[in-house]
């Protein structure tokens, strides 16, 4: 059994491009929730947002400020560490609920 931190589980550290959408996952590299030591298909997820993000909107999102590939990283480090790095990023996580959804 693997014991972590709640926050590295269950808050969203990068946002990954998939087929139909995009994916967001968990420090651990799972999707939102799911345990560690599981292979998790994420074409397959049930958990993909079915939606197209433009670059600038990535670009503001990636902590390293290029937004330019598949994977984009919210914050490195420990976020829940530092008052100033939790400020920016609870406001893309804000940012995040204002995506628009459609499901079909």
């Amino acid at each position: 059994m693997v014991i972590t931190n709640a926050f590295r589980v269950c808050m969203p550290y990068v946002l990954q491009k998939v087929s139909g959408g995009w994916i967001m996952l968990n420090r651990e590299y799972k999707p939102l929730g799911c345990p560690t030591g599981k292979f998790y298909n994420y074409n397959e997820h049930e958990s993909i947002l079915p939606c197209k993000i433009i670059k600038p909107f990535l670009k503001r999102l990636d902590v390293s400020g290029r937004g330019d590939c598949g994977m984009v990283y919210l914050y490195s480090g420990h976020p829940w560490e530092n008052e100033s790095e939790w400020k920016t990023y609870t406001e893309k996580l804000q940012m995040l609920v204002d995506i628009g959804v459609v499901y079909k």
